[in-house]
């Protein structure tokens, strides 16, 4: 970790970070200059490295008052790294650490992912699909490409299992 501590989501600072598998975690960081226009002229990631050597790269953004912040909900427990990526020279904004995963106290579903001829093509991490979260219907009619005339349901609006109607389905979910 860099010498400087690390913002909390809570907005304190601490030498030490700990979350669960799929809570969000959030890191702040102080820039030590300014940067002109930070929304256009500063580009700020940053890479994690779980347990399993798996990478992902989450962006960061500006949270004003030479503050920028990233937020991420790591997929798996144990010690992870992170190291922060940034177009700019600002030792600030350039930070290397690692922080610490535990269980959920309870089941968790994770993200919604793609899985091609399987349901509906997506599901849960956990492997729980739910059909009601994903589908939405595109006229009032329960019709496609027709107009409604104030019955159905609202353009857009998510569908559950008591309305499902497969023939009214807008989007169209693929990989």
């Amino acid at each position: 970790m860099s010498s400087d501590k690390l913002q909390n989501k809570l907005g304190g600072f601490t030498d030490s970070l700990e979350t669960r598998v799929r809570d969000v975690l959030e890191l702040g960081f102080e820039a030590k200059t300014e940067h002109g226009n930070p929304f256009v002229d500063v580009v700020f990631d940053c890479k994690f490295t779980a347990p399993s050597g798996k990478e992902w790269v989450a962006p960061g953004f500006y949270d004003g008052q030479g503050t920028w912040k990233v937020r991420f909900s790591p997929n798996e427990g144990g010690r992870w790294t992170y190291e922060t990526v940034t177009n700019v020279e600002d030792s600030g904004l350039r930070a290397k650490g690692e922080f610490d995963v535990s269980e959920p106290d309870k089941p968790v579903r994770g993200f919604l992912k793609t899985c091609p001829g399987k349901y509906w093509g997506l599901e849960y991490e956990s492997g729980f699909r739910s059909v009601r979260t994903i589908l939405l219907k595109d006229t009032t009619t329960g019709k496609p490409g027709q107009p409604g005339r104030g019955k159905g349901l609202r353009k857009n609006q998510i569908l559950t299992d008591s309305t499902l109607n497969i023939s009214a389905l807008w989007t169209r979910l693929c990989v």
